[in-house]
């Protein structure tokens, strides 16, 4: 009797936040271009309330003008690609992209970072041939990307992931149909991860592995 051919698992990464470290670059690459625009400074709980926030969020709680959040996004993008190479991954984040292409994943990350950012990271630890990086997605379309992706290459849903630190990432894998992961090592953390009801919520890098390969698809 031939066995059951199970779908290919997919795993779709987050960038900032899940894969590498990036906040504290981050953080000063926004301090520098507050003192060049003279906007005020923020503290690092705020600074992360900006950075996950809807731009009309932002600006109920704070001063920030809502209409500089592109500008910030855009600029903070251009500098972190100068800072690429102090750029680290999370402790144990380079095992788990290892294993899992040692697993015969297909493996991708999917960022609002530049393509070329990211692929200078993966490619200085070793990953570069391991892992596709996506296009671009625009301001909250991460799961039209995924959609696209999927029906490009004929995956199936319940056998593809998405792994990601923040809200918007469990949103997107649930607008896309897909599984999720989420992190708290990032820009949220695990209790306010919970309230979008992922899939499954890690406490240590490690544990992704498991999770994704003892789940089989339908």
């Amino acid at each position: 009797m031939s066995s059951k051919i199970l779908p290919k698992k997919v795993v779709i990464f987050d960038f900032d936040g899940t894969l590498a470290d990036t906040e504290g670059i981050l953080r000063n690459i926004y301090r520098d271009v507050a003192k060049e625009k003279g906007w005020a400074p923020l503290d690092r709980a705020k600074y992360r309330k900006l950075f996950t926030a809807s731009i009309w969020d932002a600006a109920l709680w704070s001063r920030f003008l809502p209409w500089r959040l592109p500008y910030l996004v855009g600029e903070s993008r251009s500098r972190l690609q100068q800072r690429a190479n102090s750029i680290k991954l999370f402790p144990g984040m380079k095992k788990v992209v290892t294993e899992l292409h040692q697993a015969d994943c297909e493996l991708y990350v999917l960022s609002r970072n530049w393509q070329s950012t990211v692929q200078l990271v993966m490619d200085k630890n070793g990953l570069g041939s391991m892992v596709l990086v996506l296009k671009k997605p625009g301001f909250f379309t991460k799961h039209k990307s995924v959609k696209k992706l999927i029906q490009q290459k004929a995956y199936t849903k319940d056998s593809t992931w998405m792994i990601g630190d923040e809200v918007r990432d469990i949103y997107a894998a649930k607008r896309a149909g897909v599984l999720s992961i989420a992190v708290p090592w990032g820009f949220q953390d695990a209790a306010t991860l919970a309230k979008l009801l992922p899939t499954a919520i890690v406490g240590k890098a490690e544990d992704i592995v498991g999770i994704i390969l003892k789940t089989e698809g339908k």
